[in-house]
Parts: C-alpha cells; sequence; structure tokens
C-alpha cells in the first residue's frame, strides 16, 4: 500500500516526538512501555503547542496517537513485543464543525450561473438545484 508524503511526514514526525518522550522518561527499550506511560503520553499531547504556537487540536492528537498505535501493531507483528500496550488507548473523538450553508442570495447567484441556452447549462441547473435540494 503506497502512502501520501504528506501522511508519511505526519507519522514520521509523531513517532519522532513518541520516541523523544521516552527518551526524556528515559525508556530506551519499547518492551518496558506500559499502558501508563502511553497515557502520560496522551496527556501530555492535550498541553502539546504546535510550530505557530497554539494547543493541539483533538484531531492532531488522534493523528498522533494513531500512528503510535500502528507503530506498537508493526512491533507486534514483528515479534518485537509480546503485547500492544496501546490497543485500549482511547482516542480523541475527531472534531466536526457544522458545514456553512450558502445565503439565500449566494443560492440565487450559483442557481443563475449556467446558461439555460445550451443543454450542458440545462443539465448543469439541474445539478445544481438536486445538490441544493438535498
Amino acid at each position: 500500500m503506497r502512502s501520501a508524503r504528506s501522511t508519511i511526514a505526519t507519522v514520521r514526525s509523531a513517532l519522532e516526538h513518541f520516541l523523544r518522550e521516552l527518551r526524556r522518561q528515559r525508556l530506551t527499550d519499547v518492551r518496558r512501555i506500559s499502558e501508563r506511560h502511553l497515557v502520560r503520553y496522551a496527556r501530555r499531547l492535550s498541553t502539546r503547542r504546535s510550530s505557530r504556537g497554539r494547543l493541539f487540536t483533538a484531531n492532531s492528537q488522534r493523528v498522533a496517537l494513531s500512528a503510535v498505535r500502528g507503530f506498537f501493531r508493526f512491533l507486534l507483528g514483528e515479534g518485537v513485543v509480546l503485547r500492544d500496550p496501546s490497543s485500549e488507548l482511547p482516542l480523541p473523538r475527531p472534531q466536526r464543525f457544522p458545514r456553512p450553508v450558502p445565503t439565500e442570495a449566494q443560492a440565487r447567484r450559483l442557481m443563475a450561473a449556467p446558461c439555460l441556452s445550451s443543454r450542458f447549462g440545462k443539465r448543469d441547473r439541474a445539478l445544481l438545484e438536486t445538490l441544493y435540494g438535498s
């Protein structure tokens, strides 16, 4: 399976941060990592700041913890660890924001955009009305 370069970079960055945190706790052997260590790491993520100085969002924390979980699944599959301490680690719920709804004026402009003198314009108008109506 191929992954996008940005995904690989994100996972790499998350794992590098995780490994730095482990070294800070003087943990150098992944076989000694317990659920307690992972819970502590998850709590630290909630106070971590991005490169722009903002607190990590729930989505950023979820990505970081998902990378850690994937790392332990890999280690388990390779026989490096005998059990996965991250299997019960809860992930933050992703934040979902309501989608913006176009104003009535915006909807009117959008519906008026297709040229109704061509069959493509009629098709486009029908598609827009269907999408807007749903």
